[in-house]
């Protein structure tokens, strides 16, 4: 992992805040990065080209996580270093253990899965193609494995957010794929995580709403000028309060706006719409031919491609790429065509 200069010189800054002398840096180092200081940097040194030095043998030695979230973990009151664990990875170390515990309980195919829809539109083979593996591998390796892709790599989905919020609120999303109680625990971590993000936002007096529609564990925190704000990074965590839809020409206008908002359904929406697939589509075969006749709107083999031991399954994930590909009001329109009954409640 490489850092920009900018990226620099703010954890550069972050550890002058945190750590102002050398024997406080030697204990960090030592217990959270298993390294004697000395051994990196002398203490001969003034304590800017000390954080300097260490930071560049970090880079070299592809420890910058453990650098930031040692530094975290033991300066956990610091709000720049934890700013800086926030802009670089997205999340801290505690949150990401948390997290890998409530992983642990999941089917590492529905982890394969929720790796594809994250890193979209790149195919997953081409980040790692360990990540469709992961069934064949025990608990540490999957983990260590995510934590490579999902941290490290820093990237972005195509909802411009961390791919880790992209995974998380995938994986809270799954229905009726015998995991709804750890998809609420996931959801709440999702929760708990924007929580914290906010109350950093506001401690440095650069928070504000995004939308007074939104729940307050939707607004966004912009943690300070040289950070890129942190955006709201799932449907769940967007629950639009007393809605009512008193014609068909407000409820279209009420799912456009949510996706200008990159917003999607709602848990109670996806239920509804799950069931309805399930009523206007009780046989697979149906269901495989609206989309064979509208692969103009579609693209070739859109069902195919969608993961799922069995029918359930797959109408669980179906939403998902639906929503996840906008194509969830145009699915709509056209089951419509022939069952004007269908979904009318969205």
């Amino acid at each position: 992992m490489k850092l920009s200069t900018s990226e620099i010189n703010v954890l550069f800054k972050a550890l002058q805040d945190g750590y102002r002398n050398y024997d406080e840096l030697k204990i960090m180092v030592r217990l959270k990065l298993g390294k004697n200081l000395t051994n990196i940097v002398q203490p001969d040194k003034k304590i800017d080209i000390v954080i300097l030095e260490l930071i560049e043998w970090a880079e070299s030695k592809d420890k910058l996580l453990d650098l930031v979230w040692g530094a975290n973990e033991r300066n956990p009151d610091n709000d720049q270093i934890k700013k800086v664990s926030y802009r670089l990875f997205g999340i801290t170390q505690a949150q990401w253990e948390k997290l890998c515990e409530l992983l642990a309980e999941i089917n590492p195919t529905d982890l394969e899965f929720a790796c594809k829809e994250s890193f979209k539109p790149k195919n997953i083979v081409e980040v790692d193609s360990r990540l469709v593996d992961l069934k064949y591998l025990d608990r540490e390796e999957i983990q260590d494995i995510l934590k490579e892709n999902l941290i490290k790599k820093r990237e972005e989905s195509l909802r411009k957010v961390p791919v880790v919020f992209e995974f998380a609120d995938c994986l809270s999303g799954m229905f009726n794929v015998g995991m709804n109680t750890i998809c609420s625990d996931v959801k709440r971590w999702t929760e708990e995580v924007n929580n914290q993000l906010s109350k950093l936002g506001k401690k440095n007096g650069s928070y504000r709403k995004m939308n007074t529609n939104l729940q307050d564990f939707g607004q966004r925190a912009i943690l300070d000028s040289d950070v890129t704000p942190i955006r709201n990074f799932g449907p769940h965590l967007q629950e639009v309060k007393n809605q009512e839809f008193p014609s068909n020409n407000e409820q279209k206008e009420y799912l456009r706006s949510r996706r200008r908002l990159g917003m999607g359904l709602t848990d109670n929406q996806k239920q509804y719409f799950y069931e309805e697939i399930q009523r206007v589509f009780p046989n697979e075969e149906d269901l495989k031919i609206i989309f064979i006749d509208n692969e103009g709107k579609f693209g070739k083999n859109f069902y195919n491609d969608i993961d799922g031991k069995n029918y359930r399954n797959k109408l669980t994930f179906l939403t998902i790429k639906l929503q996840n590909k906008d194509f969830l009001y145009s699915f709509i329109e056209v089951v419509q065509n022939e069952y004007p009954n269908f979904a009318q409640e969205l």
